[in-house]
């Protein structure tokens, strides 16, 4: 079995990092007819103590019907505030000012 070093490990890491934050800060320009909101829960073992995490999806719909991931958002539940960061998100990158807007 093969072990990666340390520093391959971190530098994967980073990489893993810088990917995942320019996709979480992408510009979303398509117009969205529908977007779908929901959350996942998934069995989270810390130490001794098992947990629910929740996962916040934002599933948009184009005037096509093609869907598009729009945002996952990793939290402790499923609350008004966490929903209302996500959404807030969306907003900042265009996603919810275009909602069934026709283009142009």
């Amino acid at each position: 079995m093969v072990y990666p070093s340390p520093s391959t490990v971190h530098r994967l890491a980073h990489d893993l990092d810088s990917e995942c934050e320019a996709w979480d800060n992408r510009p979303l320009a398509v117009h969205y007819r529908l977007i779908y909101l929901d959350a996942v829960y998934f069995p989270l073992l810390h130490e001794s103590s098992r947990n629910q995490c929740a996962v916040l999806v934002a599933l948009g719909v184009d005037m096509a019907g093609d869907k598009e991931v729009e945002a996952v958002k990793v939290g402790n539940e499923e609350s008004r505030a966490s929903w209302e960061t996500l959404l807030l998100e969306l907003q900042k990158r265009d996603s919810l000012c275009q909602l069934g807007q026709p283009q142009n």
